[in-house]
């Protein structure tokens, strides 16, 4: 695994007027809309990550369920918990790991990040629209590179277009900014029974894997604790 360095703010500070020229219609405290890419599924995805402004950008960390970045991402400082996994507060089926339980299973608007960055109908994809995407037999997979970073290109066969998801890896307490040359993308949903050794502190996420050496793409659904940061990739009809 390697580290993805990121820049500090300050050191970008001459880049301001920059964007300002590029996007003159756009607030400074609002985010930018991505285009709602049709590539003939249920859903029309997002043409860059919730936090971008561009498609093959990074997008921003988020834990599953709150809204707002932060400076580490642990069980201790989680905000749908009281300081650990097994003191759940929200989204919980199971007694042994907090009580209450509200057997809530998917994200409520209020609690998720693409919904309120976007308004509209915009908002985090289910793992049936995961599912969906890895399975299309009309989907190619593809790498693209923008800048410095190799992404994975999903073209659609149907309707010619096509979507980009850097290799954004993850955020945890432990390890900061994590890259394996994946994307990880939050579903709006936690795991859940039946399937062998379910429980509530996990959510879905979409992973997408470049293996540029060898040339070769991969999507995959995966189990992903709830306290870490991942990226965010949002859906609208």
């Amino acid at each position: 695994m390697s580290i993805l360095l990121k820049f500090p703010a300050f050191l970008m500070i001459g880049l301001p007027l920059l964007f300002v020229s590029c996007h003159k219609d756009t607030e400074p405290d609002k985010p930018i809309i991505p285009d709602a890419v049709d590539l003939g599924l249920s859903v029309k995805w997002a043409s860059f990550d919730v936090g971008a402004t561009k498609p093959g950008e990074y997008g921003k960390y988020y834990t599953w369920g709150e809204t707002e970045t932060k400076s580490g991402y642990f069980w201790k400082n989680y905000a749908l918990c009281d300081g650990s996994g097994q003191s759940l507060n929200k989204y919980n089926y199971d007694e042994k790991f907090g009580h209450p339980w509200d057997n809530c299973y998917t994200l409520k608007p209020e609690d998720d990040v693409a919904h309120l960055q976007y308004g509209g109908g915009w908002r985090m994809p289910t793992a049936a629209e995961i599912k969906e995407l890895i399975e299309c037999p009309f989907l190619v997979l593809s790498l693209e590179t923008v800048g410095h970073v190799t992404c994975l290109k999903i073209t659609s066969e149907k309707t010619g277009n096509s979507i980009l998801f850097p290799p954004g890896g993850t955020s945890s307490g432990a390890w900061g900014v994590v890259s394996d040359l994946s994307g990880w993308f939050w579903t709006s949903e936690i795991d859940r029974p039946p399937k062998p050794a379910t429980n509530p502190t996990f959510a879905t996420s979409l992973q997408t894997t470049s293996l540029i050496e060898k040339g070769s793409t991969s999507l995959s659904l995966v189990h992903v604790e709830r306290y870490i940061g991942l990226t965010i990739r949002a859906v609208c009809k």
